[in-house]
């Protein structure tokens, strides 16, 4: 399945196991529909977008709190 301790932590911001987990398998099932690929070999591929994917949205959201605070 996928190795422990995934978590990521953007500037004190852990991203859990789980949540990447997830959108790597979101991004894994789009990639199979589309390309039609079902295959393992392109996991680590996935994985590290998935990660991309998910730092970006840690930080678009950090700055967007910094720059309109509730």
């Amino acid at each position: 399945m996928f190795a422990a301790h995934m978590a990521l932590i953007i500037n004190g911001e852990q991203i859990d196991d789980e949540i990447i987990e997830a959108e790597f398998r979101h991004i894994k099932g789009h990639f199979e529909r589309t390309l039609q690929v079902a295959c393992c070999e392109r996991d680590p591929e996935f994985r590290g977008i998935a990660k991309d994917n998910l730092t970006s949205r840690a930080l678009l959201g950090q700055e967007s709190r910094r720059r309109h605070p509730e």
